[in-house]
């Protein structure tokens, strides 16, 4: 006769809790146990399920070095202004007004060019106040340019020829570069088939929040993943992770993250 047996075990990504080895871009860090989960050898349907987490909602989509740039020259003035964006998650409202305040920091003015959208059309908008004025994306210029998630072509948008003038991105926006986190570990053999690979995918948790907001995940029916490396009781240490929708790790913008896991088996009795 078999008997059920749990196991609920809280991770937090907090130094100060015991997470152990934190990467440096906060999606990574490893648990170590007093001792192993209690597994006999000869247990059968041994699972772990992820039953509640949170996440803060800060992966940034303007990174220093990588997409940090805004680069336009003013036909007015004939004076090229290559702006500096700080690391940040962005919606295209706050990165106008990032634009604007940064135009002025380097004593241009303010409404040099603006920065809009249409919704009917997924698109951002760019309204230059001067004629001859232009927006530069050339990547082999500017590699840290932000047309990514403008939606702009690699190259220089066409110079305006009447004041304020606006401009559309050619392609559709892209600010929002997280669909979904990933939550993955050493936890478990191979976790949940994530089309044709492997990534030991615990827990798939959907974005429900707003920007700067803390995500809870909360699953009415969590899906059952099986664990059957952990018979026998000689694991003591794991890892744990967040990935984005390509399986890539996740930056937390230096915020903690948590779980709860039940792992649940069956022994003879």
């Amino acid at each position: 006769m078999y008997h059920k047996r749990q196991y609920p075990l809280l991770i937090d990504s907090n130094p100060a809790n015991g997470a152990k080895n934190l990467s440096f871009n906060g999606s990574t860090f490893t648990v170590e146990l007093n001792e192993p989960v209690p597994i006999p050898r000869d247990a059968i349907n041994v699972t772990v399920t992820v039953t509640d987490s949170t996440v803060w909602f800060v992966t940034p989509n303007i990174v220093t070095g990588s997409n940090d740039q805004f680069i336009i020259y003013d036909g007015l003035s004939t004076t090229t202004y290559v702006l500096t964006i700080p690391q940040g998650l962005y919606s295209w409202s706050q990165l106008g007004a990032m634009i604007t305040t940064q135009l002025l920091n380097v004593g241009a003015v303010g409404d040099e060019v603006r920065l809009g959208s249409n919704l009917s059309t997924n698109k951002v908008t760019l309204t230059f106040k001067n004629i001859g004025s232009y927006a530069d994306f050339t990547d082999a210029t500017y590699p840290r340019n932000c047309r990514g998630i403008l939606g702009f072509n690699d190259g220089q948008t066409t110079p305006t020829t009447v004041g304020d003038e606006t401009l559309f991105g050619d392609v559709r926006a892209q600010f929002n570069t997280l669909d979904y986190i990933l939550l993955g570990s050493d936890i478990c053999n191979r976790g949940i088939r994530f089309d044709d690979r492997w990534l030991n995918i615990l827990a798939k948790i959907p974005i429900n929040t707003t920007p700067g907001k803390q995500i809870r995940y909360q699953p009415y029916i969590p899906p059952l993943v099986p664990a059957e490396k952990l018979k026998g009781g000689n694991t003591s240490q794991f890892t744990f992770y967040l990935m984005d929708q390509t399986g890539q790790r996740l930056n937390t913008a230096d915020e903690y993250w948590s779980a709860i896991l039940l792992i649940e088996w069956e022994e003879k009795t």
